[in-house]
């Protein structure tokens, strides 16, 4: 359960700079995309967690991505609360999320098997 936190946490920061730092309705964040902060984030982050501390991909994909889907769920709430005609699609906000995170999680993961395993000499 430990671990658990620990990769919520790292989550939740990749979704609380993603999604904190940006106005309602921007899509860029110092000029990049806010995907890209995404996509890099959660990748980084369980390349990481598989390759320096040996964890399960998709445990490690799981956890950080509900980190970083309770980052964006806090600034939607805390939008949601200054006014109520904002996120009228918040199924589709979070969905978004949860597939770019999930899938881009999981690339990083698997990068690991290429540069943990020896390559075949010649």
């Amino acid at each position: 359960m430990k671990n658990a936190i620990r990769e919520l946490g790292i989550g939740f920061i990749i979704g609380a700079i993603t999604f904190w730092f940006v106005e309602y309705n921007a899509r860029t964040l110092l000029g990049i995309p806010l995907k890209y902060y995404l996509i890099v984030g959660s990748a980084t982050t369980v390349f990481g967690f598989k390759y320096f501390l040996n964890k399960e991909i998709l445990k490690v994909t799981f956890f950080v991505t509900q980190g970083i889907l309770l980052g964006q769920l806090a600034r939607i709430l805390f939008d949601i609360s200054k006014d109520s005609q904002t996120h009228n699609l918040l199924a589709v906000e979070l969905f978004d999320t949860l597939i770019v995170c999930f899938l881009s999680g999981l690339v990083g993961g698997f990068l690991t098997f290429w540069f943990k395993h020896p390559k075949p000499s010649q």
